[in-house]
Order: structure tokens, then C-alpha cells, then sequence
């Protein structure tokens, strides 16, 4: 899903050809994620049918046609009700997260504070599963590097729910 908000932001910053928006968008996923062809023109095509954004083809003298996809008035409210919402199945998705994090300037207190819930009862889950998650096997012997994987993906945790409570500061007073 939040390869969709980042398409959608993308044509909300103004009309843009495919290759710009896929190039756009890998910029900012900085390598953790390519999007390719067969996920981009599928969701420009759904966003084109459901009214979201306007396909046009621009003439380019001397050179190949280009199409440009510009956003409607749908395109904001479907970015924002994506953007500001982060479903519980998600929450355990750090890029779902961050995601949402990059625009909660452009999002409502009540949504901001929605998905800082949403991912820090993860996090505390993921805390309490790490806690009560014997290292050892039936017969003592301890899983090797289990115990600093344990304590790795708890200091993470932990270090993310002080960015949590930083988030909701500045964001939710």
C-alpha cells in the first residue's frame, strides 16, 4: 500500500509521464525497493479508471508521443485516506510506517496519533514476544546468536518507541 502513496504523491506535485513518477519513486526508496513496469501501469490504470488521474498523451515533436498523468480532485482524498490510515496488518511494516511518517505534515491530528498507536502496540507486542521467547532448546543448549538477536531487535524496538513519543509530540501535542 505504500507504494500507492508515494504514485499518489508523486502526480499531486503535478502531471508527470510513467517513467518520471518510477523514477521519482525508486529516488526515494533509496534501493530498499524498486518499482517496476508491472507494478506501476497496472495502478495507473486503476487510478485512470476510477476517476483518481487523467491520462493524456502529449505530442513531442520529432520524438515519441508521452503520457501524462495528472491527478483529479479524487487524487488528494484517496492519498489522504491512505496516507492516514495505517491498517493493523500493516503495522508490523516498517516502510508501511515510514511511509506514512514522510507525510503526517499533510495529515490530521487524529490520524497521526491512529497510526502511532497502531505501530507502538506492535512494537510492544513484538517487545513482549522477544521477552518471553526462550534462546535455549529442550536441552538447555543455547541457540547460537539468539540471545544477541533478542536484544538487537528489543533495543531497535525500544529506540522506536522513543521516536514514537518525539512523533506524537511535534505532531499531536
Amino acid at each position: 500500500m505504500y507504494i500507492e502513496i508515494l504514485v499518489l504523491s508523486q502526480i499531486l506535485n503535478g502531471p508527470k509521464h510513467g517513467y518520471e513518477i518510477k523514477k521519482n519513486v525508486n529516488y526515494i526508496l533509496v534501493g530498499n525497493y524498486e518499482i517496476n513496469n508491472n507494478v506501476l501501469y497496472p495502478l495507473l490504470k486503476r487510478y485512470e479508471k476510477d476517476g483518481v488521474v487523467i491520462k493524456q498523451t502529449v505530442e513531442q515533436p520529432g520524438r515519441f508521443n508521452r503520457i501524462v498523468y495528472t491527478a483529479t480532485d479524487k487524487a488528494y482524498g484517496l492519498f489522504l485516506k491512505l496516507a492516514g490510515d495505517l491498517p493493523e496488518n500493516l503495522a508490523h511494516d516498517s516502510d508501511e510506517f515510514l511511509t506514512r511518517v514522510c507525510f503526517f505534515y499533510m495529515l490530521d491530528r487524529d490520524s497521526i496519533e491512529k497510526i502511532l498507536k497502531r505501530r507502538e502496540k506492535f512494537l510492544k507486542s513484538d517487545i513482549d514476544f522477544y521477552n518471553g521467547h526462550s534462546t535455549t532448546l529442550n536441552g538447555g543448549n543455547c541457540l547460537p546468536r539468539s540471545v544477541d538477536f533478542r536484544e538487537t531487535q528489543k533495543t531497535k524496538d525500544y529506540l522506536e518507541l522513543k521516536m514514537i513519543e518525539e512523533l506524537r509530540a511535534k505532531y499531536c501535542g
